[in-house]
């Protein structure tokens, strides 16, 4: 998944250079290509919510729950969405935002370290 991120991030879109060229990445098949695979890292991030919740009822309910550091995290997340006290109220997507950009952040580097080493 990295890797095919790294692809797309590197593509040349003409709509980046002149907006009004945005119908020859759309032929080209860039677009489909980048919402696709925007839709694929949204499940995976999903998923990983998911399994977080899914952790946390089993937990309720008494069986063992091993909480690793990614998981704290996003208890913590999932926490300051159901605070009330804030001002502002983070949505899911907010959550998901910031998960994909912490996973994007720490993997594209090195990744892209060792790709030109």
């Amino acid at each position: 998944m990295i890797e095919h991120s790294v692809v797309l991030i590197g593509l040349y879109r003409f709509a980046d250079y002149m907006p009004c060229l945005s119908w020859v990445d759309k032929l080209r098949g860039v677009e489909g290509r980048i919402d696709h695979h925007v839709k694929q890292f949204d499940e995976f991030i999903e998923g990983v919510i998911e399994e977080n919740l899914h952790k946390k009822r089993e937990a309720a309910k008494g069986e063992s729950y091993v909480v690793d550091q990614d998981q704290r995290f996003i208890d913590m997340l999932l926490e300051e969405k159901e605070d009330s006290t804030r001002s502002y109220h983070f949505q899911r997507d907010d959550i998901k935002a910031l998960l994909v950009d912490m996973f994007v952040g720490g993997t594209v580097q090195p990744f892209s370290t060792i790709e030109w080493a």
